[in-house]
């Protein structure tokens, strides 16, 4: 597995740039404009990137290598969801880190950030990677341009209940009510579509 991360981080670097750079973007307004409006995209950028990996996986028929290799179709698939941890995790501890000292946040406000990023950085993926673990990314592609879009509306829904009006401005933040249910189902979100995703790709064939 420790191979597949460094093949997928490296593609990361060489084939996502653009994404990397527009979540940077994204990140620097927050932070310059002192509002954290934009704070959750930079993770939801993000977590597009194991995406864009599949893709080029797809393209270049890596499947068909990946199964001289000494690694299990449970494990491939599991490389993926460990990479979108890898890439979402240092994000939004990097990202409360410099609001806590920008915003002077308190713990509440940190925790709420935190669990509300996490199912932000967790949505896309959790619903794209059974379905191209199913039928590859190539056939997927349409859905996910569909799905895609739908879930950025919820982020900004989500936006909507904590900040509105000025405070979209001024970057105040209101903890959002049991913040801790949405860390919650983030998590189960991602084992159910873990589980989906190595079940459909024992089946896969090539």
């Amino acid at each position: 597995m420790k191979g597949l991360l460094i093949k997928d981080l490296y593609m990361a670097k060489k084939h996502s740039l653009l994404l990397i750079i527009i979540s940077l973007l994204f990140f620097g307004i927050s932070f310059f404009g002192k509002s954290i409006y934009f704070s959750y995209y930079p993770i939801a950028i993000i977590s597009i990137l194991p995406m864009n990996i599949l893709a080029y996986d797809d393209y270049y028929r890596w499947n068909k290598n990946e199964v001289v290799l000494p690694v299990s179709r449970a494990q491939a698939v599991l490389e993926k969801y460990v990479l979108l941890f890898i890439l979402i995790l240092p994000a939004i501890i990097i990202s409360n880190i410099v609001f806590f000292f920008v915003f002077h946040f308190g713990l509440r406000e940190i925790i709420s950030l935190i669990s509300l990023m996490l199912f932000a950085g967790v949505m896309v993926p959790s619903v794209v990677f059974p379905i191209c673990f199913k039928i590859g990314y190539t056939r997927a592609k349409a859905f996910i341009g569909i799905m895609i879009p739908i879930i950025m509306a919820a982020i900004v829904l989500i936006n909507v209940g904590n900040l509105s009006g000025e405070m979209m401005i001024i970057g105040k933040f209101t903890p959002q009510q049991n913040a801790y249910l949405f860390a919650v189902a983030a998590i189960v979100l991602l084992g159910v579509s873990m589980l989906l995703s190595i079940n459909f790709y024992k089946k896969r064939e090539f």
